[in-house]
C-alpha cells in the first residue's frame, strides 16, 4: 500500500493500488518494449528427446542479473524510535505493506519499496536475519542484497528499495533463527521452508487446493488486477488417464486451453474471474478446457512432446468442440508457454490463438544460447503452421536471461508470417503478473469476438 510522503500529504498515491485502472498504465506503456533483464531458472532436467533430433540435456543455462538492486533509506522506517515501535506498528498495520514511498531521487516512474517484519521469537529462539522470497527479485546467490536489517533498539526488520512504479511481484518473508548456512539458487527451496507470508500485506495470492499463500506487491502503476479470488465450486472433471476440467457452454462458441490445467481448476480457480467477466460484457462465454499433466509427467508433455498437440485435438474431438481455428485459444506459462506455442504451429487447423507467458524457449538448454525455434528449423520435421497464427508473448523484465529469449522467438514467428504482439512486465516468473496478463490478452484477443 502506498503511503504519503512523510513531510507530505501525496493523495495522488494513497490507496491507488486499490482502484481499477486501464490494463496498462502510461509507465507500464513506456517500458513495454524495453529488452532487457531477466528470469527463472527451473532445475536441470534430465536427458530426453526433442521430437526433432537426438535427445539433449534439457537444462536452462545460467543467466547473469543486469538489473542492480538498489537500496535506498526510507523516512517511513525512520519515524520507528528505540523502545517506542507499537505506533510505527499501529500506522504500519494502517498503510499495509510493502510500504511505497516516493523515490528518493525525486524520479516519477519510480517508488521507494520498504519490506518490514516485526521481531519475535521463532520456535523459542531469537532471529538472527530475515530473507525476502521475492520472485526473481531475491539472488539466493546473494541473500545478503535483499535481506532485512534489523533497526537497532527496535523490534523493526526492514528493508528499502528503489523500483519502478510498476512493479508486481510475489514474496514471502524468512526468518532464520541461524545465519543461513545453506545458500545458492539450488538451496532455494530448503530455505523457503522457513518463509511466510507477510502479515501487514493486504493482497494475498492464496493457493486454494495446496493451501501455500504468497503475498503480493502491486505498486500504483502495475497493469491493473481483476480477479475473483473467492472459493469456488470445481470446474467438471472428466474422468480418464490425463486430468482434464472444463467449464462453460458447450455449444460451439469459442474455446480456451489451458495447459498446466490443475493449477487453473484448482489452486488458482480462473472460472470465477471468468464468469465475473461473461456477465458483465467484457468477455464472451468461452468454453475453457483445463488441461493437467499426463502420467508421463509435466516436463514429458510439455517439452515439445511430437505427440502433445495431437493429443490435444483428440481432447477437443472428445468434448464435440470444432470451433474456428481463430476462435480457439491455447495459452500456457513458462513450459506450458513453450507446448502451446509448439501446439498451435503443429495443428493451426485447429489452433490459431496463442498466449504465451513467460514462455521456456530457452529449452532445450544449449550452452550456445540456442532457442526453440532456432534448433527446430534445424531440424527435418519442424512444425510449420499451415495458417497464420496470432501469438501473444509476455514475459517478466527481472526473469533472468528471458526477455531476449522471447525477442529472438518474437522475430522468428514474425519472419514466418505469424502476427506476433509482445508485453513486458515488471515482474519475475510469477503468477502475480500471469493473472493479470492472461486476463488482458484474453480481453484484447476478444475484443471483436
Amino acid at each position: 500500500m502506498v503511503v504519503p510522503a512523510i513531510d507530505q500529504e501525496d493523495e495522488a498515491f494513497a490507496g491507488a493500488q486499490m482502484r481499477f485502472r486501464r490494463p496498462f498504465s502510461a509507465i507500464a506503456q513506456k517500458y513495454a518494449t524495453s529488452w532487457n533483464q531477466f528470469s527463472g531458472r527451473p532445475p536441470p532436467r534430465p536427458a530426453r528427446g526433442t521430437g526433432v533430433g537426438s535427445p539433449v540435456v534439457s537444462s536452462r543455462p545460467e543467466f547473469p542479473r543486469s538489473e542492480p538492486v538498489t537500496a535506498v533509506a526510507s523516512r517511513f522506517v525512520a519515524t520507528a524510535r528505540p523502545g517506542r515501535t507499537d505506533e510505527f506498528w499501529r500506522r504500519v498495520a494502517e498503510v499495509g505493506t510493502p510500504v511505497v514511498e516516493p523515490d528518493p531521487s525525486g524520479h516519477p516512474d519510480h517508488r521507494a519499496v520498504t519490506f518490514l517484519w516485526r521481531d519475535r521469537p521463532v520456535a523459542g529462539l531469537p532471529v538472527r536475519t530475515v530473507v525476502l522470497h521475492a520472485n526473481k527479485f531475491t539472488d539466493y546467490d546473494d541473500l545478503a542484497a535483499t535481506s532485512l536489517a534489523r533497526l537497532p533498539g527496535t523490534d523493526v526488520w526492514h528493508a528499502t528499495f528503489r523500483l519502478r512504479a510498476d512493479w508486481r511481484c510475489s514474496y514471502q518473508l524468512g526468518p532464520l533463527t541461524d545465519l543461513p548456512a545453506l545458500s545458492g539458487r539450488h538451496h532455494r527451496d530448503e530455505l523457503m521452508r522457513h518463509a511466510e507470508p507477510d502479515p501487514f500485506n493486504r493482497t494475498p495470492l492464496r493457493g486454494r487446493h495446496t493451501g501455500r499463500t504468497f503475498s503480493v506487491a502491486g505498486l500504483d502503476a502495475a497493469p491493473a488486477r481483476f480477479w475473483v479470488d473467492a472459493p469456488a465450486e470445481p470446474p467438471r472433471e472428466l474422468p480418464g488417464t490425463r486430468p482434464v476440467w472444463v467449464h462453460g457452454p458447450a455449444d460451439g462458441g469459442p474455446v480456451l486451453v489451458l495447459l498446466d490445467g490443475d493449477v487453473w481448476a484448482r489452486e488458482h480457480p480462473i472460472a470465477p474471474t471468468l464468469d465475473a467477466l461473461t456477465a458483465a460484457g467484457r468477455l464472451p462465454a468461452l468454453t475453457t478446457v483445463m488441461v493437467g499433466p499426463s502420467a508421463a509427467g509435466r516436463t514429458a508433455d510439455l517439452t515439445c512432446d511430437p505427440a502433445y498437440p495431437g493429443h490435444l485435438v483428440a481432447l477437443l474431438d472428445e468434448l464435440g468442440l470444432r470451433p474456428d481455428p481463430a476462435r480457439t485459444i491455447v495459452a500456457g506459462q513458462s513450459l506450458g508457454g513453450l507446448a502451446a506455442t509448439h501446439a498451435a504451429l503443429s495443428r493451426a487447423d485447429r489452433f490459431g490463438t496463442v498466449i504465451a507467458q513467460s514462455g521456456s524457449f530457452w529449452w532445450p538448454g544449449d550452452t550456445s544460447g540456442t532457442t526453440w525455434l532456432s534448433h527446430c528449423r534445424e531440424a527435418s520435421h519442424c512444425p510449420e503452421a499451415t495458417r497464420a497464427l496470432r501469438v501473444v508473448l509476455q514475459v517478466g523484465t527481472q526473469e533472468w536471461g528471458m526477455p531476449q529469449i522471447v525477442g529472438r522467438v518474437r522475430d522468428a514467428l514474425a519472419d514466418k508470417g505469424h502476427s506476433v504482439s509482445t508485453v513486458e512486465y515488471y515482474g519475475g516468473h510469477d503468477q502475480a503478473w500471469w493473472q493479470v496478463g492472461l486476463i488482458t490478452a484474453l480481453l484484447d484477443l476478444t475484443a471483436e469476438w
